[in-house]
């Protein structure tokens, strides 16, 4: 049985931004329509987040939203539309550990559905980190795999330069928040940081080309800001993953590469979706 979502899509909001257009509240309703024919989860809230959320989206965006369900989250992607479920424990969990994607959520998301105000209550834990070392370490984990001595990097080649992608991404947000002006549009951070090569390969992902030489350069980037992300004494992907179990979110990285998937169920990660 599907959902039920309220007639009016501009409700309560947590950055006080409301969606006033006719194209936003269609691309919302779209959304939302999309969950609603495909039963994905008794939905208990529903925000926008991304390029949608900011006005910022091009031709080429996805519309990003986070929805809350009670059980068995997943993350689904079709057609420009992605969905990522949390359960409420894990997104207030994630909260009181001060992770960037909630941060991101308080920042730029805009509440398209919370009628017992539960995502808000989930935010409104959110605590900021006394540092993101913890975050930058599981990032290095998770950069090992790119280190083009692997023998299986040309197996994973496309899916590596994802995860590369992402790491570099994540690593800007990080500097961005650390220097005091957070941010998640990837414009923005370039406008603060002033580094083509940590932005460069985030900004021009949809253009760029899947080669052992781009992952080199993306892997370098990363070495130059997590030195010890250059440590490496595993010769496959799977060793990296099992030798790091213990770090969840690399270990969990490193495995959606060697699954082949197309995308990165951050479902099960406490770092932000790209």
């Amino acid at each position: 049985m599907g959902n039920s979502y309220p007639s009016s899509m501009s409700t309560r909001v947590t950055n006080n931004k409301s969606i006033d257009t006719n194209d936003r509240e269609s691309v919302i309703s779209r959304a939302l329509k999309f969950i609603d024919e495909r039963n994905l989860g008794d939905s208990l809230a529903t925000m926008l987040y991304g390029s949608y959320a900011r006005g910022t989206e091009v031709k080429e965006s996805d519309i990003d939203l986070l929805q809350l369900v009670e059980r068995s989250p997943k993350a689904y992607d079709f057609n420009h539309i992605s969905v990522t479920q949390y359960t409420p424990l894990h997104l207030k969990i994630m909260a009181q550990e001060g992770s960037l994607f909630v941060l991101h959520l308080k920042i730029e998301g805009i509440s398209v559905y919370d009628h017992k105000n539960i995502l808000a209550g989930c935010l409104n834990e959110y605590t900021a980190p006394k540092s993101y070392d913890l975050v930058k370490e599981e990032l290095a984990i998770a950069a090992r795999a790119l280190n083009p001595s692997l023998l299986d990097t040309d197996q994973h080649l496309k899916s590596l330069t994802r995860l590369g992608i992402y790491i570099l991404r994540t690593l800007a947000y990080i500097k961005c928040t650390e220097a005091g002006t957070p941010t998640f549009d990837i414009d923005n951070a370039e406008k603060i940081l002033q580094d083509k090569r940590l932005t460069g390969p985030v900004q021009n992902r949809r253009k760029w080309e899947i080669s052992p030489d781009n992952l080199q350069n993306i892997y370098d980037v990363i070495v130059d800001n997590l030195p010890s992300a250059e440590e490496n004494r595993y010769k496959t992907l799977e060793e990296i993953a099992v030798a790091n179990s213990h770090y969840r979110h690399a270990s969990a990285l490193i495995a959606n590469v060697i699954s082949g998937s197309k995308t990165i169920d951050y479902a099960a990660l406490a770092l932000p979706p790209l």
